[in-house]
């Protein structure tokens, strides 16, 4: 049976170890990164198997993007990230609905996004 508890630091080399053996495509996290609201290590027979971990993430959302606030984001986009710097953050995400992608996209990359790892589709979850 698999019993969870909050991580502890000496966790961090039994975690780093599963996650070289999954082969993963991202750095090992810095989990004592204040932004790791919850992290819970997962044993079994006194073995650490994994973790799951909860970072709070940002997320931009354009809401009435015509074409005189886009031209104002794109503007004053190095005044937004500084605020969002300001607040800890050090990323920030957009989610594009397929439909609206192509008109969305030059935008986007104007003030300065990418697109994400395409090996990763996004999911979420109302809490």
């Amino acid at each position: 049976m698999i019993s969870w508890r909050p991580f502890r630091s000496a966790d961090e080399a039994a975690l780093r170890a599963r996650h070289v053996a999954q082969n993963a495509a991202f750095a090992f996290p810095d989990l004592a990164d204040p932004r790791f609201v919850l992290v819970e290590v997962a044993e079994k027979d006194g073995q650490i198997i994994g973790a799951v971990g909860a970072h709070v993430t940002i997320e931009l959302m354009f809401v009435g993007a015509d074409s005189l606030v886009v031209r104002a984001a794109v503007r004053d986009r190095a005044r937004f990230a500084g605020q969002l710097r300001a607040l800890g953050a050090d990323e920030a995400h957009v989610f594009v609905p397929n439909r609206l992608l192509a008109g969305m996209e030059p935008l986007l990359v104007r003030l300065g996004f990418r697109r994400s790892n395409q090996d990763y589709t996004p999911f979420y979850q109302e809490l």
